[in-house]
């Protein structure tokens, strides 16, 4: 298990669609392998980061593109 590990955001961009802002990630972890993560920072609800989608598996080259979420309704 690993206590800790520093990984590069390759690339990201801000998705507009849904209530706030909201921030699409490329993270760089090894070989060619990437994760692509759906991120919030902080609102008035919370303090920090939140995760709202991951999808692993993914190839440095491949495109960077909005995931699929479905936000609980206020």
């Amino acid at each position: 298990m690993r206590n800790s590990e520093t990984f590069a955001a390759l690339q990201y961009k801000c998705v507009g669609g849904f209530p706030g802002v909201y921030y699409l990630v490329k993270i760089y972890v090894g070989n060619d392998e990437c994760v692509h993560a759906m991120l919030s920072l902080s609102s008035e609800e919370s303090n920090g980061l939140n995760v709202f989608a991951v999808k692993g598996y993914m190839r440095r080259d491949d495109e960077l593109e909005p995931l699929k979420i479905e936000l609980p309704e206020k």
